[in-house]
């Protein structure tokens, strides 16, 4: 079995290709090392599979016909990973966003029916809920109000790959992911600005006027030597009525009355 995993050296790509390996699955990688951030992060994220002899990586784009085309031969499926990713980003430059998610996605399909590839998981967000969508969340719910490029882009990529299925008989998983966390998670997220921030990697001012800016509702760190809020945001941001998903990071700290508690941070995507 051989595998293409795209946006390999991205967070969840870099593990699913880990994962794979393991199961001495034969992988073939490809990422364009797109400058949302830095390119020595996402080399180091692959430094582990590229000691594998099943592992061959290709730097090259989703949105590249030509790249494609040089993929090497025998791939059985896809693992569709690469996107654009962030909703505040894609509500400033929506161009961008169309012209991976939805443009690199179809030409992932084009390339899968040249080489009569089959079978593909595709990643898309639980950012396609949008803000009607009732609660619990249900897969078969109508999701017909995103509220962000971002997710309207990704349910783009969800009907692509549906019709995909019934034109071509494509058999297809789309993965709505919720706020993925853990090692090599993105920088620019809540979840590890909050780790380098207590672990001293952050000055405080510029981790309060960079968290001003990111799509979070409120959260409160505190000081285990003084007991005391280092900063705290209560500040909606008008984003965030795109909010599909929280996650709750516990830090071990102290109140003002000195007894141990768990303070939450919280984050929403």
């Amino acid at each position: 079995m051989k595998i293409l995993v795209t946006g390999c050296a991205g967070f969840i790509g870099s593990h699913t290709v880990e994962y794979l390996l393991s199961q001495g699955v034969e992988v073939i990688g490809i990422d364009n090392f797109d400058n949302f951030y830095s390119r020595e992060i996402k080399l180091q994220n692959l430094s582990a599979s590229h000691v594998s002899p099943l592992f061959t990586f290709v730097e090259g784009d989703i949105c590249s016909s030509s790249d494609l085309s040089n993929l090497p031969s025998g791939i059985s499926g896809v693992i569709h990973l690469a996107a654009r990713a962030g909703v505040r980003p894609s509500i400033l430059n929506p161009e961008a966003y169309i012209h991976t998610n939805i443009s690199g996605t179809q030409n992932i399909l084009s390339w899968m029916g040249k080489r009569k590839i089959r079978n593909l998981v595709f990643a898309s967000s639980s950012s396609v809920y949008g803000d009607v969508t009732p609660l619990p969340f249900r897969e078969d719910a109508l999701v017909a109000e995103p509220v962000s490029p971002y997710a309207w882009t990704k349910r783009c990529g969800e009907l692509m790959t549906f019709t995909a299925h019934h034109l071509n008989q494509l058999s297809v998983v789309n993965l709505r992911i919720f706020t993925a966390y853990g090692p090599r998670q993105r920088p620019d997220l809540a979840i590890r600005k909050f780790q380098n921030l207590l672990s001293g990697e952050r000055q405080f001012q510029s981790m309060e006027m960079e968290a001003q800016q990111e799509i979070i509702p409120s959260f409160r760190i505190w000081s285990w030597e003084s007991g005391r809020p280092w900063f705290s945001l209560n500040k909606r941001n008008p984003c965030m009525k795109s909010s599909t998903s929280e996650v709750r990071t516990r830090f071990p700290c102290q109140n003002s009355s000195g007894l141990s508690e768990r303070c939450w941070a919280v984050s929403r995507f």
